[in-house]
């Protein structure tokens, strides 16, 4: 995110207003078809919801995964071979999708513990989005929760002071 700062800093300096894509997101790219580095499922899924997350909490307007399918080059692809089928990471960019629709960010902060608490609303609701890329936490629901999801599994009902278990990105 120092990137988008400077990047912001630079566009307030020629008093440019424009909305701020991203046009090229992936991890692992080395380029000229040589092999990315093999990661984990589990952090490529990290690295997807991530993505989307911290870039709608600092209100970027558009997020294009490149590519999708660039599976010698790239080390999350979103689909499977046979072109179509989803990856876990393609499956974690449709439920980040779907939890970051209709949302508007309220706020994105880090503990020192490293653990990541994005904050989004909608018309009637506040969504929470907390995970931690480098080990697993137990975090507590807050007041007037609802309902916990996990990138995988459905919405369960919950109520407040629930202990939820995060995944860890390995």
């Amino acid at each position: 995110m120092a990137l988008l700062a400077s990047i912001r800093k630079v566009l307030a300096k020629n008093k440019v207003v424009k909305p701020i894509w991203n046009t090229e997101v992936n991890y692992g790219l080395i380029g000229a078809g040589a092999p990315a580095a093999a990661i984990s499922s589990d952090r490529q899924v990290g690295n997807v919801i991530r993505t989307y997350v911290l870039n709608a909490a600092n209100q970027v307007n558009r997020v294009y995964w490149y590519s999708w399918d660039l599976l010698a080059m790239s080390n999350t692809p979103m689909v499977l071979t046979d072109g179509v089928s989803l990856t876990p990471a393609g499956q974690a960019f449709s439920t980040s999708r779907s939890w970051l629709l209709g949302t508007r960010p309220a706020e994105c902060v880090r503990s020192k513990t490293n653990t990541w608490t994005c904050t989004f609303t909608t018309a009637s609701t506040l969504r929470r989005i907390v995970w931690n890329p480098s080990r697993s936490v137990v975090v507590k629901a807050p007041l007037r929760t609802s309902s916990v999801t996990s990138w995988s599994t459905a919405p369960r009902v919950a109520r407040a002071d629930t202990r939820i278990r995060s995944a860890r990105s390995r």
